[in-house]
């Protein structure tokens, strides 16, 4: 009887060491994930390369040009523009040719430009004086998570003066800024 006993005992503690170990291997484990979505503000122009002449067609002596932008952004955003390049002056050192952004669409922004050809309402506006300054073009995007396309219109006139004949390149920077 005592080597039953002992037998019992022996295969007893081999399956009490083998089955918690069997347990802990088997069983697998978990993982803690955390997933964080960061801020995310894109942008593009529709337009790489944008014309205007100015032919002296008009009163004004303007052209426009209808472009869009577009956004996909995760939170709301501001979009700024800023102008840089050469503008002429006229003879009298005044500012002969302005030029336009404005957020909206064609027909209006003619119209802008025929009621008050220096100063259109709508419009951001750039001319000798100023070409460098940033301006904000939108306040608030809004949230877009998918693209939204928002229309603007290039614009520039000569209003009172016709400056000689002249090609005059501008870049246009734009922005985008999480609010």
């Amino acid at each position: 009887m005592l080597k039953t006993t002992a037998l019992v005992a022996l295969v007893a503690a081999t399956v009490g060491i083998a089955g918690p170990a069997m347990a802990v291997s088997g069983s697998g484990g978990s993982v803690d994930v955390n997933i964080e979505v960061h801020p995310i503000v894109s942008m593009w122009a529709n337009h790489s390369s944008v014309n205007l002449d100015l032919t002296g067609a008009n009163a004004e002596n303007s052209d426009t040009f209808q472009s869009s932008l577009s956004v996909i952004n995760n939170v709301d955003a501001s979009i700024s523009a800023a102008v840089d390049g050469t503008l002429p002056a006229d003879i009298n050192n005044a500012n002969a040719i302005n030029f336009f952004i404005f957020n909206g669409n064609e027909g209006d922004a003619q119209n802008a430009i025929i009621a008050d050809s220096n100063t259109p309402a709508g419009a951001l506006v750039w001319n000798n004086d100023n070409l460098g300054e940033s301006k904000q073009l939108v306040a608030n995007t809004g949230v877009n998570p998918s693209i939204a396309t928002l229309p603007i219109v290039y614009g520039a006139d000569a209003p009172n003066v016709l400056p000689g004949a002249a090609e005059w390149n501008l870049t246009v920077t734009y922005t985008i800024t999480s609010n």
